[in-house]
């Protein structure tokens, strides 16, 4: 049986301010006959936002690869000291064994400083003003606009929010098509399997924000069972094996057509849903 090794992982910087990007280096060394994969813009890096990752070549010795990553993250959270731990996943017979490396932290330096041996000036002097606001002709009148503002609401309030939320919608799927598009493009002229994996991140934000699920967290299998259609679960598993596998051909072409056609057509589906309430 393969030998499961632990990943190593460590930040590149000692200290780093809040907002400013650093980086985490994750490498491995394992047997050449082994599948693993490392953690993808999908993954949940908290505290971390993760801005970019650098993949390096393979290199294989006497049968042992090593693999590495550099993921370029940024953080806005202030505690002190921050830990990171990323895992690895070794692929065998189907299912996926996940390995996390040893804890590493990373110093935030603090912007704010305190002031300290300074002292406030404070005027303890002021000016009687006389009062000459006049209290209920003020209540008559917020009481006036608030019942016409009720009033309006309650004749076109329901319609105005509807023709609201369909607008919404309708910009965010024109821009999501323009970007999707985009990816498209890019893919027939350079063939590169980074392409799909971003078009196809676009495609799930797009799905979470017009659906109000979360998407964007599912994988492959759970996007799935969500919908139960067999033409996108054949687009999905083409997408894994150009972006996991590197079998870039034809089929993530027409995959990503599968995905833009779905994504129409529930754009539809929560558009008239919208119109009919």
């Amino acid at each position: 049986m393969s030998q499961t090794l632990p990943p190593k992982g460590f930040f590149q910087e000692d200290s780093v301010q809040i907002g400013a990007p650093f980086s985490f280096a994750l490498s491995l060394s394992y047997n050449a006959d082994e599948q693993v994969l490392f953690p993808d813009s999908n993954y949940n890096y908290k505290p971390f936002e993760l801005i970019s990752k650098n993949y390096f070549p393979t290199k294989t010795i006497n049968g042992i690869s090593k693999d590495c990553v550099v993921y370029i993250f940024e953080t806005f959270k202030t505690d002190s000291i921050q830990k990171l731990s990323l895992p690895v996943f070794y692929i065998r017979n189907g299912d996926s064994l996940k390995i996390y490396s040893q804890s590493d932290s990373v110093a935030i330096i603090q912007n704010i400083k305190t002031l300290s041996g300074q002292k406030l000036l404070s005027d303890t002097h002021y000016s009687k003003v006389k009062r000459t606001i006049n209290y209920p002709l003020i209540i008559g009148i917020a009481a006036i606009i608030f019942f016409l503002l009720f009033l309006f609401y309650m004749l076109f309030g329901k319609a105005i929010v509807r023709s609201y939320k369909l607008y919404v919608i309708r910009k965010a799927h024109l821009t999501f098509l323009r970007n999707f598009e985009k990816h498209e493009k890019e893919f027939k002229t350079e063939n590169d399997p980074d392409i799909v994996e971003r078009a196809l991140n676009l495609w799930k934000v797009y799905l979470t924000r017009l659906e109000n699920i979360p998407v964007n967290t599912y994988t492959t299998t759970e996007i799935i069972d969500l919908y139960k259609q067999e033409d996108l679960q054949q687009g999905l598993q083409d997408i894994d094996r150009a972006i996991y596998g590197g079998l870039v051909s034809a089929a993530p072409a027409r995959s990503l057509a599968i995905l833009k056609k779905f994504s129409n057509k529930r754009f539809l589906e929560v558009k008239n849903k919208l119109s009919n309430v």
